[in-house]
């Protein structure tokens, strides 16, 4: 936790995509600076995720569900969306 508090201070992230789950998710949303977005797409603790209110609403902090990624991904045209997954429109 403090190699990961260092690496938040240092590079000052505003968004974070978070897969875990249970009370880590809470941990690093606490960590990050004010105005940041936790977009939730996984959980793979299969717990569920814990957070103070106060560690983002004091900060405006925003956290999202994983259809935010889906979203985004769905308004990329399909060369787009094919560059982030490496993929090639003729193999498919």
């Amino acid at each position: 936790m403090d190699e990961l508090k260092e690496a938040i201070e240092k590079t000052q992230p505003t968004v974070i995509f978070e897969c875990v789950g249970g009370d880590l998710a809470g941990q690093i949303l606490n960590l990050m600076p004010e105005k940041s977005t936790m977009a939730i797409y996984g959980n793979l603790s299969k717990q569920q995720a814990t957070y103070k209110k106060e560690d983002f609403l004091k900060a405006g902090k925003n956290i999202h569900g994983w259809l935010v990624l889906f979203n985004w991904l769905s308004s990329l045209p399909f060369a787009e969306r094919a560059k982030w997954f490496k993929l090639v429109a003729d193999d498919l």
